[in-house]
């Protein structure tokens, strides 16, 4: 499967499910249906328009890509602090 229709048929579901059930995240606190639309928000702002417009593919999803997402955000005139608030709902 592509990477946005993965995200969009598949992780964005999954975030829902998740906060439904009030699951656990990495970071010691749990899924909320806020946190789950608020990434959802910052997904379909930056990350979906920054996989159409390189042409990502799954094998291209690296350090490089990440870095170029960065200047990508920084280009649409985004602070450094927004910027690693939204990479943590990209992760």
């Amino acid at each position: 499967m592509n990477i946005i229709p993965f995200i969009e048929n598949v992780y964005i579901p999954y975030m829902y499910k998740e906060a439904e059930q009030g699951n656990p995240l990495p970071t010691k606190s749990n899924w909320t249906l806020r946190k789950a639309k608020y990434d959802e928000q910052y997904i379909r702002k930056f990350l979906i328009p920054f996989i159409r417009k390189s042409g990502a593919n799954w094998s291209e999803i690296n350090d490089r890509f990440a870095d170029s997402l960065v200047e990508y955000m920084r280009n649409g005139k985004l602070t450094d602090t927004t910027i690693q608030r939204y990479k943590g709902c990209f992760n």
